[in-house]
């Protein structure tokens, strides 16, 4: 690549002096078999040593690097960055960490290191603070950062050209060229170079232009090839798209529009350009048009975010409908439309086409200004008048069907009933006053429509474009596909005064709508007197390999014209997809169905807020790239509902099931999607209603093979803990965010080889609940028993599938109480009741798990009075140690007497003994701002958990989305992570105070493996004491398990490949009995640098734990 400055070359020969110029345009390479483009503008200038880039490929002298401006707490923090950056960006990968640049670091005696497996990484100190993270190509000649932009080949057709923004907010064509047949190559930059601010809400977004944009320095082509090649570049950029770019956003290229805005038809009707590939169910149905290639674009590539159109007739509605996309129309006048192609001003319109509900709401606030009201986090109330056209009264076909149980759902939503709506009676019973006598709607508006399309058009357009045409070509005329030059020449029979009358009859029937119908009302909350709804498209097919008739003047009315002429907001939902045979294919393919939701002018953010909404509470899917709307790849893990018996009629409603062994056990279940969970894979949430008891649960299928995986239940301690710590701060799919306020998908989730269950209990923890007067139970004995219906009833009639699968079950800390009683309690009753479902209980594992008050009592002192793996110093002085062993004795002491005679007041006096006299010394000066009970390492940031996870899990699950989404009965008031009512119900009992020793010896003497992991920075749970009661445990291995050494165990991430030691080991597998081959597996195995939320601290070393387990493989071998 030669660099950007401009190089002069001296002329030689005979011909003369003239110099010539040579310049950059940019340079295409391969990286890891992927192809990239280097811009010619550098980013920025660096120092870098020529050492630090030995080994890493280069072309001409350019290396790929990457910058990094974040401050950061080590190698470990870059690798979690890394793996951040990998998931989020498609640019970046792996290949461009050979060389890394840190601002901030400070070599030391090692400056390389592994951040994957492949290959090592060198790090350098960054001086400059003006490049951006991410990656880049850096030239060592000049030390200039050039960024880099991935590549994808149009193979839908959607561009007319691929655009390179340069730095001074002008434009030039991208010179870059990847395989692909009779396709454009459009490059985008990483997304890591942006960071979405108030002031860029559109920051690192990619965006295709409708090529009727003026954009400055390149030409424009209004679908036209005549008009490209006769006008030169342009010289300035529309206010419409600048505001985008204003707003962050990155314009990646001009997409096709049908010829002058005009509607055409694939594929007959393109003349001068080839129709885009609309990319859904068979690939060869037509587009629609006018924003062809913005419809074709957003359906057809993952990679790009939001294309801006412009709708006169439909032109953002019809293919946003067809290619099952968000796409609006707004009301008229939203935005100027200074330098863009007209068909007529009185009803053009800019808008945008997206498959992100969310988006659509920043892209549009960035477009219209402050002309739009975003509704975003503001209280709403939505019209209770409810208007339908062209909705189905009859379920006899697939779109039928999908269509009447939208229609129910979105009523119910809104609390209300629908009203069939048919203008054209209306317009006949009551007319407005001043319309013509005995003059139908269909009548009036007729030619309203092409009338204005071509009487404006024609002194704007056409007569200009012919004129500077004709005077270039010696009086030629230029080329016009059909469709525009059959409208121009019908227009011409009449005469101008037509133009004033279709001005006229259109702002008679926008007055009429606004006074009848969309009514703006001074409410804020809720803006429009009512909602009009429209089916869009059925699903219905318009293949592009049919010859139609001759086109002419597009005549008549229809529901499609009403927002035009009343220049009210109309806005695209699709709602779902049907499956028909294709004549193409000859199979059964999937077709979108979408409606349109129209709303008074001026309220179109209402209508976005009412898409962000129906998405929140299930009742649509925002759809993804591709052929179909609901099966993609994310992230290489293509997901979709493998249980086809919780396919309801209506999935926004739940559907119960009750058990048919216990009259008073029955469970509601409702499927989510992913707005609330970035799960990859299906999920479900509901109740188990026992009698006046009610748990909440949350379901994940295996993101692997959810027919074959087993099941995990996972349960959090306390008591009084609810299990969404476990979901969102731990082993669950997905995590919450920063800001409390989404999630993000979780690589280490345990649902990546299991299907996935988290319940809270005991009931009034979390979600769950008791009806008023109903007592709670206080002891794991009384929780098992309903946690054992539940199970039971979930395999057996909500997932039949799992019935035949292993079930593990899975928590942590007080979990060392639920699970092996609620094991217990499964194999008993499987044993009495064999001919009820059973439950396949196969192992437990629980992660520093409270199995004995007095061996976890006794461990305070080894723990914080000896070294530990990571703690090279104890932590408590020699003083405090002497006086914790001199209460030690007592403290045991009273434990045993109260082992022995488990009565509550005698065993809550020996609690207030031991902790006085041992665990005092340190709780005392935990919480908030002082010692971490969990970590001995750490500080604690907040009372109760001492970490910040727990006060975002709180703060999310308390959000409207998520309520909607959920739809919690009216009991629930709030969430909250932990219960103190559960708290107090389990003091009053001696459950706290007595082991789980007995029933955890019953599970391996019943061939149900055990697995106990701790994280060795754990005080509450510690290491010391667990290892104590695991010798002690008694079953027929405690001779062999005491006897056997603690052993180094090594791990190795399912993720990124790397590993190494993780901590120490040591398991048994012995017979159950004499008369037998079976064996019962228990193990011990701990982790170093992790503390009591295990999975917290180390994911990837505990799903490796985790799926070693559950597969039977050794920690040793």
């Amino acid at each position: 690549m030669v660099r950007a400055t401009q190089l002069a070359v001296a002329a030689l020969g005979l011909l003369g002096a003239a110099a010539a110029q040579l310049v950059s345009t940019g340079m295409s390479v391969t990286l890891d078999q992927i192809d990239y483009f280097v811009s010619p503008y550098p980013a920025g200038n660096v120092t870098v040593s020529a050492a630090s880039l030995t080994d890493i490929p280069s072309v001409n002298g350019f290396y790929p690097v990457t910058v990094v401006q974040e401050e950061t707490a080590g190698v470990s923090s870059l690798s979690s960055l890394f793996s951040t950056w990998t998931d989020v960006d498609d640019v970046f990968t792996p290949a461009f960490l050979g060389a890394v640049l840190v601002r901030g670091y400070k070599p030391d005696n090692v400056t390389a290191t592994f951040f994957n497996s492949s290959r090592s990484s060198v790090l350098s100190p960054l001086e400059s603070r003006v490049v951006p993270s991410g990656p880049y190509f850096l030239e060592q000649a000049t030390g200039n950062l050039y960024p880099v932009y991935r590549l994808y080949s149009d193979y839908a057709g959607a561009f007319t050209q691929p655009l390179l923004q340069k730095p001074d907010g002008t434009f030039q064509p991208l010179s870059a060229q990847v395989a692909g047949l009779v396709s454009s190559t459009i490059g985008v930059p990483s997304r890591i170079y942006y960071t979405p601010s108030d002031e860029k809400p559109l920051a690192g977004a990619r965006v295709g232009v409708k090529d009727i944009y003026s954009l400055a320095g390149v030409r424009q082509s209004n679908g036209n090839r005549a008009w490209y090649n006769l006008y030169g570049e342009n010289n300035v950029t529309g206010t419409a798209v600048s505001r985008l770019i204003d707003a962050g956003a990155i314009i990646v290229g001009l997409q096709k529009p049908s010829q002058f805005a005009n509607g055409e038809t694939a594929t007959a009707d393109w003349v001068d350009l080839h129709s885009p590939f609309n990319p859904r169910g068979d690939g060869y149905q037509d587009p629609s048009s006018s924003s062809s290639g913005a419809g074709a674009s957003i359906g057809s590539y993952e990679w790009l975010d939001l294309a801006l159109g412009s709708d006169t007739g439909g032109s953002i509605r019809n293919p946003a409908e067809v290619q099952g996309v968000y796409g609006s129309r707004p009301s008229h006048g939203l935005v100027e439309l200074d330098h863009v192609m007209s068909m007529s001003p009185v009803l053009d319109t800019a808008g945008v086409l997206t498959r992100d509900p969310y988006l659509w709401d920043r892209a549009n606030q960035a477009l219209y200004s402050t002309n739009y009201t975003s509704f975003h986090g503001k209280s709403v109330r939505y019209p209770s008048k409810l208007y339908t056209i062209d909705f189905p009264t009859t379920n006899d076909s697939a779109a039928d069907a999908l269509l009447a149980g939208f229609q129910k759902r979105l009523a119910a939503f809104l609390n209300t009933t629908t009203t069939p709506l048919d203008l054209s009676d209306d317009w006949s019973s009551h007319p407005p006053s001043s319309a013509p006598a005995n003059v139908s709607l269909e009548t009036l508006l007729n030619l309203t429509y092409p009338m204005l399309i071509t009487k404006q058009q024609i002194p704007l357009v056409r007569d200009p474009f012919y004129a500077d045409y004709a005077a270039k070509h010696d009086g030629r005329v230029p080329f016009v596909d059909p469709v525009p030059l059959s409208r121009w020449n019908w227009s011409m029979a009449y005469p101008d005064s037509a133009l004033d009358e279709a001005i006229h009859n259109k702002t008679l029937f926008m007055d009429w709508i606004a006074e009848n119908y969309l009514t703006p009302i001074s409410d804020p909350e809720q803006c429009s007197s009512s909602l009009i709804v429209y089916v869009g498209t059925d699903g219905s097919q318009r293949a592009r390999n049919v010859y139609r008739s001759l086109p002419g003047a597009p005549s008549g009315y229809s529901k499609f014209l009403i927002s035009n002429m009343a220049s009210v907001p109309d806005f695209v939902i699709p709602v779902g997809e049907i499956e028909a045979y294709s004549t193409i294919t000859q199979h059964q393919e999937k077709f979108p169905v979408a409606i349109d939701v129209l709303a008074a002018k001026g309220c179109d953010g209402l209508l976005v807020r009412l898409a962000q909404d129906l998405f929140e509470a299930g009742i649509i899917n925002a759809p993804l790239a591709g052929g179909t709307l609901t099966v993609a790849a994310l992230f290489g893990l293509a997901y979709a509902s493998t249980q086809a018996v919780l396919q309801p009629e209506e999935p926004s409603d739940f559907r119960t099931f009750h058990s048919p062994y216990s009259p008073h056990h029955s469970i509601r279940i409702r499927q989510q999607n992913e707005s609330i969970c970035a799960a990859h894979s299906a999920q479900y949430t509901g109740w188990l209603d026992i009698g006046r008891k009610h748990l909440f649960f949350w379901y994940f299928e295996s993101q692997n093979d959810p027919a074959n995986d087993p099941l995990t239940l996972w349960m959090t301690g306390g008591p009084g803990g609810s299990s969404m710590i476990g979901l969102f701060e731990e082993v669950g799919p997905c995590l919450i965010n920063e800001y409390g306020n989404g999630t993000y998908y979780n690589p280490w989730g345990w649902s990546r080889n299991s299907s996935l269950l988290f319940v809270d209990q005991p009931v009034d923890v979390g979600f769950s609940y008791v009806d008023e007067g109903e007592d709670l139970p206080g002891d794991s004995h009384q929780a098992a028993i309903d946690m054992h219906r539940f199970l039971q009833l979930f395999v057996s009639e909500v997932f039949p599938q799992l019935q035949t699968l292993p079930v593990h079950l899975s928590g942590e800390s007080y979990a060392g109480h639920y699970v092996p009683y609620l094991g217990s309690q499964i194999v008993q009753q499987n044993k009495l009741y064999p001919t009820e479902p059973q439950v396949l209980l196969h192992s437990c594992l629980v992660g520093n798990g409270y199995y004995s008050p007095r061996d976890t009592t006794y461990g305070y002192w080894e723990t914080l009075c000896t070294t530990n793996p990571g703690v090279p110093e104890p932590v408590f002085n020699r003083t405090r140690c002497d006086i914790m062993a001199a209460n030690m004795p007592r403290c045991m002491e009273v434990s045993d007497v109260c082992v022995r005679n488990p009565d509550p007041a005698i065993c809550h006096a020996a609690s207030e003994v031991c902790y006085e006299g041992v665990i005092g010394w340190y709780d005392d000066e935990s919480g908030e701002g002082g010692r971490n009970r969990f970590d001995i390492t750490a500080p604690c940031a907040l009372d109760g958990i001492c970490y910040i996870e727990a006060a975002r899990i709180e703060q999310y699950l308390n959000t409207p989305a998520v309520w909607a989404a959920l739809s919690p009965p009216k009991e629930i008031k709030e969430y909250k992570v932990t219960s103190d009512n559960v708290s107090r119900a389990f003091d009053l009992t001696s459950d706290t105070m007595t082991p789980a020793s007995e029933q955890v010896a019953f599970l391996l003497a019943n061939q149900v493996h055990f697995l106990a992991y701790q994280g060795n920075l754990d005080l509450a749970c510690n290491t010391a004491g667990n290892l104590r009661w695991a010798h002690s445990l008694p079953w027929r291995g405690q001779v062999e398990f005491a006897s056997k050494a603690l052993r180094p165990w090594s791990w190795v991430d399912v993720v990124s490949g790397k590993g190494g030691v993780a901590g120490t080991t040591k398991e048994v597998r012995v017979k159950v009995s004499e008369s037998t081959d079976k064996e019962s597996r228990f193990a011990l195995v701990t982790v170093d640098g992790a503390g009591h939320f295990l999975p917290q601290d180390r994911p990837d070393i505990a799903l490796d734990m985790m799926v070693r387990w559950i597969s039977g493989a050794s920690f040793t071998e």
